[in-house]
């Protein structure tokens, strides 16, 4: 399988430098890069090859309590440069709530007007209980359950990455996405 998918990254609401740092650091390991002879998280997903960062929301720009994804439409509309073969991905702050996040699921992914994206939000604060795992306790399951130390030390962002990367790796839309609208394979 070859070509390129673009990831159209959007950081909504406050992370800190060593957070972004940390899962920019996750997407730069997903590029294919030909020197590259050591096993990286790249050769997961083999068909990523480049990402955009896309900034153009500032700090200031007003967050509503809740979003939706009638917000999230609005946002790919804003985030849509025209490049072709884009996914949309929204890295959601601890402090942001997502509707139907955390209640059952910890990342969303649809399309949007045939344009896939996905959605990850911060376990930290509003469902560490839910998401946090394997970092955190969940809120069902055994009392023994056993917890693993962050790699990075935050348990928010750790969670996020194993969320997005699970989100790629099981989302059928954008999986559908890849295969139909890019290779014109019918499954």
């Amino acid at each position: 399988m070859t070509g390129n998918i673009n990831l159209s990254i959007l950081f909504y609401g406050q992370f800190t430098a060593e957070q972004n740092n940390v899962i920019q650091s996750f997407l730069r390991s997903l590029e294919n890069t030909e020197n590259d002879h050591v096993a990286a998280v790249h050769r997961w997903w083999d068909v990523i090859e480049s990402y955009q960062l896309f900034t153009g929301l500032t700090p200031t720009t007003r967050t509503p309590p809740m979003l939706t994804l009638t917000y999230f439409k609005s946002l790919v509309k804003k985030a849509d440069l025209g490049k072709p073969n884009t996914l949309f991905v929204f890295f959601i702050g601890s402090q942001v709530t997502v509707h139907q996040l955390c209640r059952g699921k910890c990342y969303d992914h649809d399309l949007i007007d045939n344009k896939p994206y996905l959605v990850v939000e911060n376990p930290k604060i509003l469902c560490h209980g839910a998401c946090g795992w394997p970092f955190q306790r969940l809120d069902y399951g055994t009392p023994n359950q056993v917890m693993v130390k962050p790699l990075n030390g935050n348990m928010g962002i750790d969670a996020m990455i194993i969320h997005f990367a699970s989100g790629l790796a099981a989302d059928e839309s954008i999986l559908y996405y890849i295969f139909y609208h890019i290779f014109n394979i019918i499954w």
